[in-house]
């Protein structure tokens, strides 16, 4: 990523972003696996140590990057899952979205978000000084008229600012899909996250949902998908450059980066050959690097 111009390049997820997260409590036995399932075994809160867990391919590439002198980075970024999305995959009897641990709050907002903020302690103290919570469910928790297993807004703002809380970083949130008026609230209202990371090739009426105005009063700023992350296609430059320029005109100096909608992994498989996937996955990098050079933002 960083011989194409990736500036803040992330460490490589070369397993699941759920199976990363949740290997300090399998090997703890707080949750159990069968099959492709995690199901929640220990309801009673304990101390989690996950410096042994952290990724190993994260701990390669921040030694490289300190080890060496590379000019066009400007941070390391580590993606983390959060702790509700982590909750989600964790069932209590039947592998089943309504019987997740999502639907006991208090351990998902006591034991994962401990979970999340150690693991983000780690990463800070390798050196990653952009730190990412990818939580794709709260989109489907936070809906247009309520919020799903009773949670409040609060909750939400609560459990996610203490994951960052006196953590010194560049601090964000990536969500994925369309996010509704009630979501944009509650991220608008973090206290410990600068950065909103959502996607706008693929869900263009999530440019509606800010402006520059109101990022400015809240201290947020973008980081604007300009690539679809579905489409195993390369974008025309003209098709992106037309798009990063609608959010520049909606946004000015709060987009602050700009990025593929979400994770490329999801390309693996899109077509019959593996090589071409990657192919496509690196083109779209290299595309959002020759945009880039072409717009002031």
């Amino acid at each position: 990523m960083v011989s194409i111009g990736i500036d803040y390049p992330p460490y490589p997820q070369l397993r699941g972003f759920i199976d990363i997260f949740l290997q300090p409590l399998l090997k703890q036995h707080v949750i159990g696996k069968r099959g492709e399932f995690y199901f929640l075994l220990q309801e009673e809160p304990i101390d989690i140590d996950v410096k042994e867990y952290v990724p190993e391919e994260s701990v390669i590439v921040a030694k490289l990057v300190s080890s060496i002198s590379i000019d066009n980075i400007k941070g390391l970024r580590a993606p983390i899952t959060g702790p509700f999305t982590l909750a989600s995959k964790i069932f209590i009897k039947r592998p089943s979205f309504m019987s997740s641990l999502l639907s006991r709050k208090r351990q998902t907002l006591e034991l994962m978000v401990d979970l999340v903020r150690n693991f983000a302690l780690a990463f800070k103290k390798l050196g990653y000084d952009f730190l990412v919570l990818d939580e794709p469910i709260l989109g489907t928790i936070v809906g247009a008229r309520r919020l799903l297993f009773n949670y409040k807004p609060e909750d939400i703002l609560s459990g996610l600012d203490r994951i960052f809380e006196r953590i010194h970083a560049l601090r964000g949130i990536h969500v994925c899909g369309r996010i509704s008026k009630g979501l944009v609230e509650i991220l608008l209202n973090l206290e410990s996250i600068e950065v909103l990371d959502h996607e706008f090739a693929d869900s263009p009426e999530n440019l509606e949902n800010y402006d520059v105005e109101i990022l400015e009063s809240h201290n947020k700023f973008i980081a604007f998908g300009c690539l679809s992350s579905k489409k195993a296609t390369v974008e025309r430059k003209e098709e992106v450059l037309s798009l990063l320029k609608s959010g520049l005109n909606k946004y000015g100096r709060r987009l602050l980066m700009i990025k593929p909608d979400c994770g490329l992994g999801g390309l693996k498989g899109a077509t019959s050959n593996p090589i071409l996937d990657y192919r496509i996955a690196i083109d779209k990098l290299r595309m959002i690097v020759e945009v880039a050079k072409e717009v002031e933002y």
